[in-house]
Formats: C-alpha cells, sequence, structure tokens
C-alpha cells in the first residue's frame, strides 16, 4: 500500500530555480494541511498498540528496506549524526507533550512505525531531497522516510527542515498545494507560488525571511491537533503563571493561585483549586475554574466559560459567549456580541455587570430574560422579568 502524491502522489521534496517575494504570513484552515489517506494509515498503526514507534537508522551503511511502491532494494545509507538524533528526539518530544498520540524510539526497525534513514542518493530523476513512502507487508504497515544528506551539503537547516517535513506526511500532514483532496491552499496547486516554510513546513518554495524554519509552525500544529487531538497537559499544585502556545491546547493548572494565558487556537483551559486568573485568547475557547473564587476573561472568539465553586467574575468579550457561572455569588460581565447566561440566579445573589454608561432595556422572551444594549444583547436562561430587580441585579462597572 503506497500513498503518493504530487503528479505521480509520490512525497517528495525537490528543489528548483524560482523567485520569491516578502508576504504576510498567514492562517491556514487546518483541513488544507490535512492528508486524510496520509493520517488514516498512521491512526492505523497507533491503534495496534497505542504508540508511534519511531526507528531512526543511526549506524548508516547498507540496509534493505521496504521501498514503498519502488520495492524492496538495499541502499547505501550515511550514519545519522548525534546532534540530528537530538533535533528529531526533541521534535517528537514536543509533539508527544501536546497531541494525544504516545510516541516512542525503538532500536528495533522490525516493530516500528516509522523508520528514518539519510540515504547516499535518492535516485528517481530531478534534485529530491527528501521521499516518504507507505509499506505493506505480512499485515504490518510502515514509514519509510529518507534524506538525501547529501544534497544538503553544509545547509543544516535546510536539512533539518527537510526532516520535519517528512515526518509530517507521516502524521498526515500534506502538501499546501495538494488539490487533490480539493482544498489546496488559495485554490494554488503550483509549489512556487503556494504557501511559504513559515507558514507550513510542507512547503517548498525557499522560506520568505531567507532562513529555513526548524519548527512546526502554528498552522502546521494546528493541523496536528486537528488529526491526533490535544494532549491534557497538567501543570503543579503551585502557584504559577502558564502561557499557551497559537494553537489548541488543552491546559489544567491544578492547585496554587494560578494565571493562566491562552492564546491562539481553540483552547481548553482550567484553573482546578486555588483563586485563578483565566484569560482565553483568540479562537473559541472553554475557560474554566474550578474551586474558589476565580476571574475568567473569555478573550475573542466565541467562548464557554465556567465558573465552578466559588464567587467568580466571568467576562465575555469579542464573540457570542456562552456563560455557567456553577455555584456561588458569580459576576457576568458584558462586553460585546450575544452572550447566554444558562444558570443565572437570583437567590444566590448573582449579578449582571454592564458598562458604566451604557443605556440598556430589558425584555421577557418566552421562559428567559433578554438584556438589549448597543453592543449586543445577553440572554438570562430561565429568568423572570417579575422576579428580577435592575437595582440589585445589575452593576455599572
Amino acid at each position: 500500500m503506497c500513498f503518493l502524491c504530487e503528479f505521480n502522489r509520490q512525497i517528495e521534496l525537490k528543489t528548483g530555480g524560482y523567485n520569491y517575494r516578502s508576504t504576510a504570513m498567514r492562517a491556514i484552515a487546518a483541513n488544507e494541511l490535512i492528508g486524510e489517506d496520509l493520517a488514516t494509515f498512521t491512526r492505523g498503526q497507533l491503534n495496534r498498540d497505542g504508540f508511534i514507534d519511531i526507528y531512526l537508522h543511526t549506524p548508516g551503511g547498507a540496509v534493505t528496506v521496504g521501498g514503498g511502491s519502488f520495492g524492496s532494494q538495499t541502499i547505501s545509507s550515511l550514519p545519522i549524526s548525534a546532534a540530528d538524533q537530538q533535533f528529531l528526539q526533541e521534535i517528537v518530544r514536543f509533539l508527544d507533550q501536546r497531541l494525544d498520540a504516545e510516541f516512542r524510539f525503538t532500536s528495533d526497525k522490525e516493530v516500528s512505525d516509522i523508520q528514518l534513514y539519510y540515504d547516499s542518493e535518492i535516485n528517481l530523476g530531478g534534485d529530491i531531497l527528501g521521499l516518504a513512502t507507505t509499506n505493506n507487508e505480512a499485515g504490518r504497515d510502515w514509514w519509510e522516510l529518507f534524506i538525501n544528506a547529501p544534497a544538503f551539503g553544509a545547509d543544516l537547516k535546510y536539512l533539518r527542515y527537510s526532516l520535519i517535513h517528512e515526518l509530517g506526511h507521516s502524521l498526515g500532514l500534506e502538501h499546501p498545494f495538494d488539490i487533490t483532496d480539493g482544498d489546496a491552499v488559495n485554490g494554488i496547486s503550483d509549489p512556487w507560488t503556494s504557501a511559504y516554510p513559515e507558514e507550513t513546513v510542507m512547503a517548498y518554495r525557499s522560506p520568505s525571511a531567507g532562513s529555513w524554519p526548524n519548527a512546526y509552525t502554528v498552522n502546521d500544529l494546528e493541523a496536528l491537533v486537528s488529526i491526533w487531538g490535544a494532549e491534557t497537559q497538567v501543570f503543579s499544585n503551585h502557584s504559577e503563571q502558564i502561557f499557551g502556545g497559537d494553537y489548541s491546547e488543552v491546559i489544567i493548572a491544578a492547585g496554587g493561585d494560578d494565571a493562566l494565558f491562552g492564546a491562539g487556537g481553540n483552547d481548553d483551559l482550567l484553573g482546578g483549586r486555588g483563586f485563578d486568573l483565566v484569560r482565553g485568547g483568540p479562537g473559541d475557547d472553554v475557560v474554566r475554574g474550578g474551586k474558589n473564587a476565580d476571574q475568567l476573561y473569555s478573550g475573542s472568539g466565541s467562548d464557554t466559560l465556567r465558573g465552578g465553586r466559588g464567587h467568580d467574575q466571568l467576562t465575555g468579550g469579542v464573540g457570542d459567549d456562552l456563560y455557567w457561572g456553577g455555584s456561588g455569588a458569580d459576576l457576568f460581565r458584558f462586553t460585546s456580541g450575544n452572550d447566554t447566561v444558562f444558570d443565572f440566579n437570583i437567590f444566590d445573589a448573582d449579578r449582571l455587570g454592564l458598562e458604566a454608561g451604557l443605556n440598556y432595556s430589558i425584555a421577557q422572551q418566552g421562559n428567559d430574560l433578554l438584556v438589549q444594549t448597543s453592543l449586543g444583547t445577553i440572554t438570562l436562561m430561565g429568568i423572570n422579568i417579575t422576579e428580577f430587580d435592575v437595582n440589585t441585579q445589575i452593576i455599572n462597572l
């Protein structure tokens, strides 16, 4: 079984003579970097034993490989330096901490799911720098990744770019110009006018800034999280400041009085025990406080805020936000958008906070109370206007 890409669908990273010009880096939709056939192939390996096992052919020398669609053959491989081994191990460790997939390295290629070789040449015509092939034999599936090491000369950053490029294929990433599944970035199928490496390491063209990235971009990580899910990151019981990355994450601060800051992506953030400050960021986030009196901020996007136990402050942002205060006397701070509070409780002394000087009106809408402002609306589910006292339930901020 061999998945191919580009015109013959073989995954190749080629050199080319072309000009590039500086451009603003952009966000790329995850689906435009996901090759479902590639991801499905590797998911099958993970489902077999719960791990993605990686083998590095470090010693070099003659070795027989499966060869994918090219058939089994013996290649003259080159040693993988200790520095490159460490580089790849650090990349995989980073992914292992952030993706809901388990990785491990193995010295036995016969049980591995991904095999990496530094080849002395890749003789398929043209200047091929890297190759990723899939293999199936006796009911076993595995990837083989080949790096044409001599072709890079002394350009170590370019070689390492090709490493994470080919590894990306084995984890389900496709080229941004791959049109075969109907979702090339901006509809462009020409590799040399498609995305830049700074936008995705699955790109072919030269970097806009002149330096080859040696880490997955935010776009790549967002696509990988879409494929594998986000690993739940649990921090200590001490008071900490925790800053998320610009991609989707699941972060639990645990105990202590924590300050937890999401960034880009659709994050799930939990303060846990303690008096926590939890801020979402761009994206559609879930922001949770846990025990004690917490301060929750949604940021931009359409977010979900859950206070938990304690007298919490829940502050919305740009977007249509959803609130659950939980137990305790909670303050729901409205900013803009069309927000909804699902558990506003008059008897718990919950309150709605509005910007000072902001005019509002209230009206019954079925079983719910609608508060209308020039910045949007906030709906208090299950609240009757006859029981709602604007003098005590609404405060100016």
